[in-house]
C-alpha cells in the first residue's frame, strides 16, 4: 500500500509541475473541426473579433451545418456588445470579449437582437440579407446570393470579405476596436513566468525589426505553433491588437517565407506595404510543407517530451528504490 502511496505521489507531482504554455489558440486548437475548412483562417480571425463568440460545451464550430437566426442573434448581440438593463456584462478577461465568453446568456442575446432589431425573428435559417442587417445595419452591402440559407462556413468567409472591405465607415478590425500592428521577421522570442503553481503559464514577447511586442493573454495566432518558441525566424505577415498594453491579439505568421527573402524588384529594398497584404492573402493557398510542419510541431513538442521521459525515469526509480526496502 505504501509503494502504491509513494508512486502516486511522484506521478501526481510530476504531472502538475509540467511547463504550460500561454493561452495561444490557432487553427487546430480554437475548434476541434476546422483543419479541412476552407474558412479556417477567417474562422480563428472572427472569433479573435468576438464576431464568433465563445461558446461553452463541445469545442465544435460545425462548419457545414445551416447557421440559424437564432444563433446569428446570439453573435451579433454579442459582437455589438448590447447588454441586459441593469446587468453588467462582465467579459471573463479583458472587458472586450474577445477571446472568451460573457456572463449573459445566448437567450439574453438573441432578446436583445430582437429587440434591437439586429432580427426580424429567432426562428428558421439565417440568409445573407439577415447577416448583412445583424452586422452592418442598414449599410449597402452587395449580396451576390439573395435569399440563400448560409452554412457557418459560408458565415465566416462572407465576413472575411470585410476584413478589407470598409462598410460604415470601416472594416471588420476598426468595428470591432482593433489596431494592425507590426508586420516583418521575428527574430527572438521570449517568455515570463506568469501566475502560480499548476495554474502558471509563460506569456510570450517577440522581437521585431529590433524592437519588442508583448503578446496578449488570450492570442490567436494562424499558420503558427501554439509554443511561440517555434515562431522564431519566421515572418510576422499582419498583426492586431485592442489594446498595446495588453499586447497582439491576432498573429498571421508565415512559415516558409523570411522576411529578408521578400525583396523589391526595382529598388533591392524589403517590400511595401500593399506587397505585405498580398503575401498575406496567400497563406491559405501556399500551406506550410509538410517537412516544415514537423519541425515547427517538433520543436513546440520537444520540452514535454524530456519531461515526459524524466518523470517516467522517477516512477521506475521510485519503484526500484521501495523495492530494495
Amino acid at each position: 500500500m505504501k509503494k502504491r502511496i509513494f508512486l502516486l505521489t511522484i506521478i501526481f507531482t510530476l504531472l502538475f509541475s509540467l511547463r504550460g504554455f500561454a493561452h495561444v489558440e490557432n487553427e487546430a486548437t480554437i475548434y476541434d473541426d476546422i483543419e479541412l475548412s476552407d474558412a479556417k483562417e477567417e474562422i480563428v480571425i472572427l472569433r479573435a473579433l468576438n464576431v464568433i463568440p465563445f461558446e461553452s460545451g463541445a469545442n465544435l464550430y460545425r462548419p457545414q451545418e445551416i447557421l440559424t437566426r437564432a444563433d446569428l442573434a446570439h453573435w451579433a448581440a454579442s459582437f455589438k456588445g448590447l447588454e441586459v438593463e441593469g446587468h453588467s456584462d462582465d467579459q471573463s478577461h479583458d472587458g472586450h470579449g474577445h477571446s472568451h465568453g460573457s456572463s449573459q446568456s445566448p437567450e439574453e442575446y438573441q432578446q436583445l437582437a430582437l429587440e434591437e432589431g439586429l432580427v426580424e425573428d429567432l426562428d428558421g435559417n439565417a440568409t445573407y440579407e439577415d447577416i448583412a442587417r445583424a452586422y452592418f445595419g442598414d449599410a449597402d452591402v452587395e449580396l451576390d446570393e439573395i435569399g440563400e440559407e448560409v452554412t457557418r462556413e459560408d458565415f465566416a468567409i462572407f465576413m472575411g470579405e470585410f476584413f478589407d472591405e470598409e462598410v460604415n465607415g470601416g472594416t471588420l478590425f476598426y468595428a470591432a476596436d482593433f489596431i494592425e500592428g507590426p508586420v516583418g521577421k521575428i527574430e527572438a522570442v521570449e517568455a515570463d513566468r506568469v501566475g502560480e503553481a499548476e495554474s502558471a503559464y509563460d506569456r510570450f514577447r517577440i522581437t521585431v525589426d529590433g524592437k519588442d511586442y508583448q503578446i496578449h493573454h488570450h492570442p490567436k495566432v494562424f499558420n503558427g505553433a501554439v509554443d511561440a518558441r517555434a515562431w522564431e525566424g519566421r515572418y510576422l505577415v499582419q498583426s492586431w491588437y485592442s489594446d498595446e498594453e495588453e499586447g497582439l491579439e491576432i498573429l498571421l505568421i508565415d512559415d516558409e517565407m523570411a522576411a529578408d527573402d521578400i525583396v523589391d524588384d526595382e529598388s533591392g529594398d524589403n517590400t511595401e506595404e500593399g506587397e505585405l497584404e498580398q503575401v498575406a492573402s496567400d497563406i491559405t493557398e501556399e500551406q506550410p510543407s509538410e517537412e516544415n510542419v514537423d519541425e515547427e510541431e517538433e520543436s513546440a513538442d520537444f520540452p514535454m517530451f524530456i519531461v515526459i521521459i524524466g518523470a517516467l525515469l522517477a516512477v521506475v526509480l521510485g519503484w526500484l528504490f521501495m523495492k530494495k526496502k
